[in-house]
């Protein structure tokens, strides 16, 4: 059995052929039918800026989300992760310090309150 993907495209509209079916532009060289009945169509939004306020576009052009500060910092398999707060998020996550290379001085932060949190227990 072969799954393929829920969801193709998007198309755009050629013209409406009734209520429920729609002639799709599905490109040439496609093999889909153009025609589709409603039940299997769902409209497209382009994300904007005001659905996703907190991403930004980082030096190598991906996009990424602003770093509150780092909460917490363990190792799972073998790996360094941090536990991120997100500007205008509530859920916090893990992250593997190889996702946080944009934010050196959080980490260098986070660090040095670390070390000096364990200096004034042993004081």
């Amino acid at each position: 059995m072969c799954i393929g993907p829920k969801w193709i495209g998007p198309y755009s509209v050629v013209r409406k052929i009734h209520n429920r079916a729609y002639e799709l532009n599905t490109q040439a060289g496609n093999k889909l039918h153009p025609v589709f009945n409603t039940g299997s169509l769902k409209p497209h939004n382009e994300p904007t800026r005001l659905s996703r306020p907190n991403e930004v576009v980082l030096a190598d052009g991906s996009i990424g989300q602003i770093v509150k500060r780092l909460v917490k910092k363990r190792t799972h398999k073998r790996r360094t992760q941090f536990l991120v707060e997100w500007v205008g998020e509530e859920k916090q996550t893990w992250e593997p310090v190889e996702n946080l290379s944009q934010v050196p001085d959080l980490i260098a932060e986070f660090e040095t309150a670390r070390l000096k949190l364990c200096d004034e227990v042993w004081d």
